[in-house]
């Protein structure tokens, strides 16, 4: 009967500390759950904080491409304007020439068909460098624009 004892009672301690052993163990995987959920906390805010910066970036750039378009677009505009008024002058001349006024003629508007030349846009800071030339270009054609049709 004893022996039953002591077998019940080794029994009753195995299970005391298998169960403690049991409890260290879901304690310690808790603990280790909460360092990786905190530590996945933190990783995840500074995603976000990466991500909401990332997407004003990409919103600022948005903005700065569709000024650089807006810029694009009255080029092109300023080029076609350009393009009339030196068919317009040119005709102008065609009409009332000497033979002096052809140099003169070649003189002005050679930056511009040059210009007008490369305005494929392949290198937009070479042309846009051009652009002072050009308008240079086009105040002297407006004076003789002026002059040649105030001679007639």
């Amino acid at each position: 009967m004893n022996s039953i004892r002591v077998i019940e009672r080794q029994h009753e301690i195995d299970m005391i500390e298998g169960e403690a052993k049991h409890k260290a163990e879901l304690e310690r995987i808790k603990s280790e759950s909460q360092y990786n959920t905190s530590e996945l906390k933190e990783k995840l805010e500074r995603l976000d904080i990466i991500v909401k910066n990332q997407e004003a970036r990409n919103n600022e750039l948005l903005e700065e491409r569709k000024k650089l378009d807006d810029d694009l677009n009255n080029i092109f505009i300023f080029v076609d304007d350009l393009r009339e008024t030196v068919l317009r002058v040119n005709n102008a001349y065609n009409r009332s020439m000497k033979e002096d006024d052809v140099v003169r003629k070649n003189m002005i508007l050679s930056p511009i068909y040059e210009i007008i030349k490369e305005s494929k846009f392949k290198d937009i800071e070479k042309y846009l460098e051009k652009v002072g030339v050009l308008e240079n270009s086009l105040k002297r054609l407006r004076d003789s624009e002026r002059k040649t049709f105030s001679m007639d």
